[in-house]
């Protein structure tokens, strides 16, 4: 049986797989634009990787995330 709230550790680990899944879809393309928004500056791509940095989270295993 799952407990009813998850623990602060996995609620941690799952927001750094969010923000790794973030920074990989928000990568900005070759003219500096993010595929997503189709800004430049993507505010999702600085926030996940602000959270990333004050975290700490070591780097992503492999050179990135695979999408699916």
């Amino acid at each position: 049986m799952r407990p009813a709230h998850p623990s602060p550790t996995q609620v941690r680990n799952r927001l750094i797989l969010a923000a790794r899944y973030i920074v990989a879809e928000h990568r900005p393309t070759v003219d500096g634009s993010c595929p997503v928004c189709r800004f430049a500056g993507c505010q999702a791509l600085l926030t996940a990787q602000a959270y990333l940095d004050s975290v700490g989270a070591p780097p992503a295993r492999g050179a990135d995330i695979r999408l699916r």
